[in-house]
């Protein structure tokens, strides 16, 4: 699966992803340290909030290894990702 074709299966709506960008802000100052390989954190938030894809797929499409997408499912690393991660599980909830 292509970038491009994952974010075709999200359905999250613009004003859904500002929500899910504004649960991070605090987020986002725990950081800390530079990470050494980037990638497209709302892709990987967005797949991750969704659990329906495999997370040998997230980290393929994604670019991380297998380990570290479960190790943030775990919330175990990117602490700073799980108040995004929660509120878009609960948009996806709130959809259902």
């Amino acid at each position: 699966m292509t970038r491009n074709d994952a974010i075709a299966r999200l359905e999250l709506s613009d004003a859904d992803r500002r929500a899910i960008g504004e649960a991070s802000q605090q987020g986002a100052a725990a950081l800390t340290g530079p990470r050494k390989k980037a990638y497209d954190d709302e892709l990987l938030i967005e797949m991750i909030a969704r659990g329906d894809v495999p997370q040998w797929e997230i980290a393929q499409t994604v670019g991380l290894n297998r380990r570290l997408v479960q190790r943030i499912i775990k919330g175990d690393a990117r602490k700073e990702l799980q108040p995004r991660i929660e509120a878009a599980r609960e948009k996806y909830r709130q959809k259902a």
